[in-house]
């Protein structure tokens, strides 16, 4: 529904500004260059109070009632006959225009505006029937140029509170004086208008942006007759502006660039070289005291046409008062007259007292267990609070649920009694045994890793592995050789020393390859010194209390086939593991086919390595998952298989 209303408004807006605009076009007359004269400045200052120069960036009554403000635009070369930048010739070097601006506004919805031009000073030469005010021979307006009347109108949205707002407005010049004598060139011999879209936003609180669109309507002009051939006249434009500023969050100072277009709309002279221009103005704006605004403001015109300077400086002084709004009346939440900062209780309406404690309050409730506790705030209204008041529950006495002679308000563990064994550090909670090791978490020095097999004896260290400085699993005392990795041996001569294999970030590595016969599950003789020193690992150290043996092939064969073999082979190892010694509930197999290569199976030597028995523990679990090394290997095939079915290696 809001959106329709929405868009009836724009409609009906956009209708009666344009109808309205058509309208006095037509009045306008016929387009012919018959006027003589016409205003050569294309500058036209953005509506009183608003911290812009050329740019419409609406502001309406809820921000000010009114503002005024004098604007002087100071111009260098901007009368080059033809509008082309590599013609020598000006008759204007230098232009002084003051413009004097008001504005107001009502209903937080409309701005009105009125601007009266005057040429302060212009210096030049005479050229091409052109001369600057005050020229000898030359007596044109004597620089008072046409009164501008603007009006806006807010459709939706606010400038500087919402991130889209959308205005229409129309801007009408009346002439200051009749027709126009040949060298008249600070204002037109007929009226002109311009009807004006305006978009603009805030985002982000400090990024502002203004969007101008207008149509300028004015009768086809020129200034001289001779060399009518050049750009010396005017007619239709089109009018764009585009703003992109950085604003303070409290709207006081603004800086940002403004970019002005116009070229003109008729004759097939649109954005045709001599009738279009282009102007960037970088400016800055200040509003001092909530009451007086500065601005500056420089630029040029990479594009030209006539009256379009190459350097533009500006300056604007206004007076813009932000509207005080009256401050709101201080909060009453319980609305019974006495404001919260004076209520004592600002939820509950009450009465006016002369004791602050009591002032705005009702009467005091009743204390039915009369321990001093009224009803409306005793927890317990029937139970006096007794000698043990409970703190975090007022008029209630002291409670001790799980009866460990700890009151629950300070028990940290009020529903477990703390035991035989409270814990000195938890008030109320028993001691616990976070690593399992036996070792109570408050004297343990290392509350999150067992002991293990192989425990500290030492008091500072109680609660710690012994140390393992090749990380074998086999603890420096009595490992053979505690700076070489190994495995965990029977033999002590040979315990935690180099061979066959090794235990290392979780996994038994294993430096010799498994063998099996070529697409079978029958382990070659040549293993079994590399799988005994495996059992033997296992059988030396109890604390690996669970190994998965995983079975790889390479990727040759069907992948269900290479799965199948895998996993046999797996299971084999596993069998011949349980025959050495190894007790079966320590031990598990899985294959896994071709699905996890270690290398490429495009060369023989990657596939030899991705034919391979890895040996996994899994608990205790690890924290690594160690480095592969070479697995299982098949046998030389003794015959070459049916090239239908490829044989897995």
């Amino acid at each position: 529904m809001r959106l329709y209303k929405l868009g009836v408004t724009v409609a009906v807006g956009l209708g009666c500004l344009f109808s309205t605009t058509t309208a006095f076009a037509q009045f306008l007359g016929p387009k012919e260059y018959t006027e003589h004269g016409f205003q050569i400045e294309r500058y036209e200052p953005s509506i009183a109070g608003e911290s812009t120069f050329g740019i419409e960036r609406p502001w309406y009554s809820s921000t000010r009632w009114f503002a005024a403000d004098l604007t002087l635009d100071e111009g260098h070369n901007l009368a080059y006959v033809g509008g082309l930048r590599k013609d020598p010739n000006t008759a204007l070097d230098n232009q002084l225009v003051g413009h004097l601006d008001l504005a107001a506004s009502f209903l937080d919805r409309f701005l009105f505006g009125i601007s009266l031009p005057l040429t302060l000073y212009e210096t030049g030469t005479l050229y091409n029937g052109i001369a600057p005010l005050g020229y000898g021979g030359f007596n044109h307006s004597q620089g008072f140029g046409d009164p501008r009347l603007s009006g806006m109108l807010r459709l939706f949205g606010h400038s500087d509170r919402s991130p889209i707002a959308m205005h229409i407005g129309a801007h009408v010049w009346i002439p200051s004086v009749g027709d126009r004598n040949q060298q008249g060139h600070d204002g037109d011999a007929s009226a002109r208008v311009m009807p004006e879209l305006v978009l603009d936003g805030r985002i982000l609180r400090t990024l502002r942006w203004t969007f101008n669109f207008g149509y300028y309507w004015r009768d086809d002009a020129k200034i001289t007759d001779l060399a009518t051939q050049l750009k010396n006249v005017v007619g239709d434009t089109i009018n764009a502006g585009l703003e992109l500023a950085f604003t303070s969050k409290d709207n006081r100072f603004n800086i940002g660039p403004e970019l002005w277009f116009a070229s003109e709309a008729l004759h097939g002279k649109f954005m045709y070289k001599g009738y279009t221009e282009l102007e960037l103005i970088v400016s800055a704006h200040y509003l001092i005291a909530d009451q007086v605004r500065i601005g500056v403001g420089i630029g040029g015109a990479p594009v030209k046409d006539i009256g379009t300077p190459e350097l533009r400086a500006l300056f604007r002084l206004a007076y813009a008062p932000v509207r005080k709004h009256a401050p709101p009346p201080p909060p009453d939440t319980d609305h019974d007259g006495i404001p919260d900062n004076e209520d004592a209780c600002p939820g509950v309406a009450g009465v006016r007292t002369m004791d602050p404690k009591t002032n705005g309050c009702p009467p005091p409730p009743p204390d039915r267990d009369h321990d001093g506790v009224v009803d409306a705030d005793d927890l317990c209204p029937d139970e006096p609070v007794g000698d043990h008041p409970d703190p975090k529950r007022p008029g209630c006495p002291a409670k001790d649920s799980d009866g460990d002679g700890v009151f629950d308000y300070e028990d940290m563990c009020p529903d477990t009694p703390a035991g035989a064994h409270p814990d000195p550090a938890k008030k109320g909670c028993p001691a616990i045994d976070s690593d399992g090791d036996g070792v109570f978490d408050y004297e343990d020095k290392c509350p999150q890793v067992p002991a293990g097999a192989h425990p500290e004896t030492a008091p500072d260290k109680l609660g710690c592995p012994k140390p393992d400085r090749d990380h074998d699993t086999v603890p420096d005392d009595v490992d053979a050789c505690p700076d070489k990795p190994g495995a965990p041996s029977p033999d002590p001569k040979k315990n935690g020393c180099p061979g066959l294999v090794e235990v290392k970030n979780g996994v038994i590595v294993i430096f010799q390859p498994v063998f099996f016969a070529t697409n079978k599950d029958t382990i070659l003789k040549k293993s079994f010194p590399v799988l005994n020193a495996v059992a033997d690992a296992l059988k030396a150290e109890p604390e690996i209390k669970k190994i998965m043996i995983e079975g790889h092939t390479d990727n040759r064969g069907k992948a269900s086939r290479n799965m199948e073999l895998s996993d046999r082979r797996a299971r084999s190892v596993l069998t011949y593991l349980v025959k050495h010694g190894v007790s079966s509930e320590r031990l598990d197999a899985q294959g896994y086919g071709d699905s996890k290569p270690v290398a490429d199976n495009k060369t023989s030597k990657g596939r030899a390595a991705n034919r391979r028995v890895e040996f996994h523990i899994v608990d205790p679990p690890q924290g690594g998952s160690g480095v592969m090394a070479p697995g299982s290997a098949d046998a030389p095939p003794v015959e070459k298989p049916p090239a239908s079915t490829p044989s897995p290696r």
